[in-house]
């Protein structure tokens, strides 16, 4: 018998989803890699600001979509919505030492890990229902983002600007080539085309249409 716990934070819609693929890989794992987590990928909906319509964007249609940035860095942890097993939470410590960490969920994992035990990302998408946010609600939500990576894996930290808004700089970097050099526009296409195509395929990740 395994004694699984579950968090899922209170903004979320449950109507429609799948604890199966949740729970069942964490009930049937043996041996000596086995799973000790799963976390399931959140989208934002129900946006009634533009502050709340950009933070949406961030999470459904760029590389801060979890439902890809899961799968470019196998060490991700959202704690929005996940589950473990008893078991691997009392090896790696169980919640109490986490309650001064900002980002504990990252560090959860990173204590599962340690303890010898798998975290994956779950199958399906978690749809958080948010709204009525300013601008500086929606900064301060990612400041503290980068807070916790600049805390717990800063060698990650310079990869953000140069992936999230490798667009714009490419762009601008082509077009000043292109004063020079008229060929060079077709870099710059080249760069929008390509964040177009990274926006419906993170679109299409996060079961959002495109």
């Amino acid at each position: 018998e395994v004694d699984l716990v579950v968090n899922i934070d209170s903004d979320v819609d449950l109507d429609g989803f799948d604890f199966t693929a949740l729970l069942a890989p964490l009930l049937s794992s043996e041996g000596p890699e086995r799973l000790g987590a799963q976390w399931v990928a959140p989208i934002e909906r129900g946006a009634s600001t533009s502050a709340d319509e950009d933070s949406a964007a961030l999470l459904d249609a760029s590389l801060h979509a979890f439902s890809l940035l899961g799968g470019l860095d196998p060490g991700t942890f959202v704690g929005k919505v996940f589950a473990l097993r008893a078991d691997a939470l009392h090896q790696a410590g169980g919640f109490g030492p986490l309650q001064d960490w900002l980002g504990e969920d990252m560090e959860l994992a990173r204590r599962l890990r340690q303890a010898g035990w798998g975290v994956a990302q779950a199958p399906g998408i978690a749809h958080a229902e948010v709204s009525g946010r300013n601008v500086d609600q929606v900064r301060g939500r990612y400041a503290r983002w980068l807070a916790v990576i600049r805390w717990q894996r800063p060698h990650l930290l310079g990869s953000y600007p140069l992936l999230f808004f490798a667009a714009p700089l490419l762009v601008a970097a082509w077009s000043a080539l292109a004063l020079a050099l008229p060929w060079a526009w077709l870099g710059a296409a080249w760069a929008v085309l390509t964040r177009w195509g990274l926006a419906l395929a993170a679109r299409r990740a996060s079961g959002r249409s495109t």
